[in-house]
């Protein structure tokens, strides 16, 4: 039954991205939170609410701080080799001694702990070593803060700042000011005030930022399916041995129900020819069995599930022939005569063995395919999101008749989302996706804050995602090597807005050769049109390079920033062409059969790109 072993792949494809799914969505259950435009007033009277930090503070943080190295080091034990070397640079044994005395912090010991953590090493953007470096920021902060008696007027000066900041984001949000006040709301939990006001900016500003919608009839195209196999036969039937061929024919289909579920039928038909051995008799049939399966798949929090087929069939047989071994007539007819008996019990007892092996089989064609899909996505997208703690902070996952949806908040406790709905689209669609620019630009504070790429990093990262290395990743023998070192703040950053895409890149350093480069913000404009082919991306001008708070126009570069800007230009320029083209895709493997995805909406508003698709066959 390969082909049914096709249409479940068929379906677990499309739904890769609909894996690990949280039902439900995060909230504030039985809280009420302060309405938008009484946030900046409630920011600005917080001061007089401040809760004095106290030594129970700081121990509870070092209690946080100690489970956090807890958990590295059963981490590094595993590495073996690796792992001490982590603990030699890390300086592990001088902060477990800073940690284990009852005085006071040494502040300055925990200080430069954090630093080590803060490194661009690539292994210390791992969840143990994330923990760690957290619980030592808070630890510190929390002990700079005890009896600190700068700290009610600090803090009401940086709340007017905030207030204004969330003022600024009303009317206008942008990426810069939700990274502000995302910082604000990083160092407000450490200190554990202001719950409300922080509850508050989630509830109003970190909505989800991605949804993705899938049609019914993509689903079904997906599951559907033709069958025509042959297979042996082989059974026993009130006492009788079967031996045969039997050939199925059939056809798949699916629907979508409520509750992220899909649920798939077969229905077919068996034609056998078998022979029957009993005693001194051989019985010869023709059969012919109606088959009928259902089963549901079940998108949850594990993974995909199916719950056990449920199947049914109906034999109709006629024996066609009965010989006796050694030729005796009154053998066989007495055999005709206890078989034309015996013939309803026989069927009712065939029908039954079909439905069970029917069952049978598509449960285990099931379970094997979804063990594969589940492992394959927690190895390419959960496994390594989860080790960053990049993984979605809600994923939730609904259908109905006509569709199925996905909507997914791509955020941290620390981050904003999208302060918006996504945008309705004005017509049906097979396959559409809405990502707000929050989505691209928190993901990219996880992976390259701080982070230093080399272009043989990039080339071998881009071959893996895209089975090939693109020409604008080639080098050629003569060229030099080269990496940027991206800025710790707002290391990649986009904004979605009047169908334009603006990228900027800010490199806290560049390299090329032995050659080192101080840092320049990157940045290009594209413009999204419409084609007879599809859409295209056109670039606004040239590509831009400053150096970070230079002012064009009034500031001038050095000989050495021009340099630096002509090395960036021949560089980037490779990967931010003049025009990008999207003129749709071909789904991989068997979802070929859909067609190609065409794209008929490709728009940029109010901080969300919307695409959707339709199906060309």
């Amino acid at each position: 039954m390969r082909s049914k072993t096709t249409w479940v792949a068929g379906f677990l494809l499309i739904g890769s991205l609909l894996l690990q799914a949280a039902r439900g969505a995060e909230g504030l259950p039985g809280r009420s939170v302060l309405p938008v435009q009484s946030m900046p007033a409630v920011c600005r009277d917080a001061p007089s609410e401040l809760r004095r930090i106290t030594p129970a503070d700081v121990e509870a943080a070092r209690a946080e701080l100690l489970e956090a190295i807890g958990r590295l080091d059963r981490r590094l034990t595993i590495d073996g080799e690796n792992g001490e070397a982590w603990r030699n640079y890390l300086r592990w044994a001088i902060l477990r001694e800073t940690l284990a005395g009852s005085e006071d912090p040494d502040l300055d010991i925990v200080g430069k702990a954090f630093s080590r953590y803060d490194a661009q090493y690539e292994g210390l953007r791992l969840r143990w070593f994330l923990d760690v470096k957290e619980a030592l920021w808070r630890y510190h902060l929390l002990g700079s803060a005890t009896d600190n008696p700068e700290l009610p007027d600090g803090y009401r000066e940086y709340l007017e700042e905030v207030a204004g900041l969330l003022e600024d984001y009303a009317k206008e949000p942008t990426a810069e000011t939700a990274h502000e006040i995302g910082d604000a709301i990083h160092w407000l939990d450490g200190l554990g005030q202001a719950s409300a006001l922080t509850d508050a900016i989630r509830h109003h500003y970190a909505r989800a930022n991605v949804r993705l919608d899938l049609s019914a009839d993509l689903i079904a195209a997906a599951f559907a399916e033709s069958v025509d196999e042959t297979a042996p036969v082989r059974d026993v039937i009130l006492g009788a041995d079967i031996y045969g061929t039997g050939r199925t024919t059939g056809a798949i289909t699916a629907r979508l129900l409520p509750g992220g579920t899909v649920e798939a039928f077969f229905h077919g038909t068996n034609i056998s020819r078998t022979v029957g051995h009993k005693g001194p008799v051989r019985i010869y049939s023709n059969g012919r069995t109606e088959l009928d399966a259902r089963v549901r798949i079940v998108i949850g929090a594990d993974g995909f599930a199916a719950l056990p087929t449920v199947s049914q069939a109906e034999t109709d047989s006629t024996i066609t022939a009965i010989r006796s071994k050694r030729g005796s007539q009154f053998v066989e007819q007495l055999a005709w005569r206890q078989a034309a008996r015996k013939k309803g019990e026989g069927e009712r007892i065939g029908s039954c063995h079909a439905q069970q092996r029917l069952s049978r089989q598509i449960d285990d064609r099931i379970a094997e395919v979804i063990d594969r899909a589940n492992e394959a996505f927690g190895d390419t997208f959960r496994n390594p999101l989860v080790d960053r703690n990049l993984y979605p902070r809600q994923l939730h996952v609904d259908s109905t008749a006509t569709s199925l949806r996905v909507v997914a908040l791509m955020a941290n406790r620390s981050q904003l989302a999208a302060p918006t709905a996504p945008p309705e689209l004005p017509e049906r669609f097979d396959m559409a996706l809405r990502v707000h620019e929050s989505t691209v630009n928190n993901l990219a504070d996880g992976f390259f804050s701080g982070m230093m790429f080399t272009d043989e990093r990039i080339r071998r990262m881009a071959t893996e995602l895209l089975g090939e290395t693109p020409d604008a990743l080639m080098r050629n023998g003569e060229q030099e090597p080269w990496a940027i070192t991206f800025a710790r703040s707002r290391p990649m950053s986009v904004t979605f807005a009047d169908d334009k895409i603006t990228l900027t890149i800010c490199g806290r350093s560049f390299q090329q050769g032995d050659t080192r480069h101080r840092g320049m913000d990157i940045s290009a404009v594209y413009e999204l049109v419409e084609t007879r082919e599809g859409f295209k991306a056109i670039r606004q001008g040239k590509l831009q390079a400053f150096p970070p708070g230079f002012k064009p126009g009034e500031d001038k570069l050095s000989a050495q920033q021009t340099a630096t800007r002509r090395m960036i230009g021949r560089r980037f320029g490779k990967f931010l062409v003049k025009e990008f083209v999207f003129d749709g895709f071909t789904p991989p493997g068997n979802l070929q059969k859909v067609g190609r995805m065409r794209p008929v909406v490709m728009t940029c508003r109010d901080g969300w790109l919307s695409v959707a698709f339709k199906v060309v066959p």
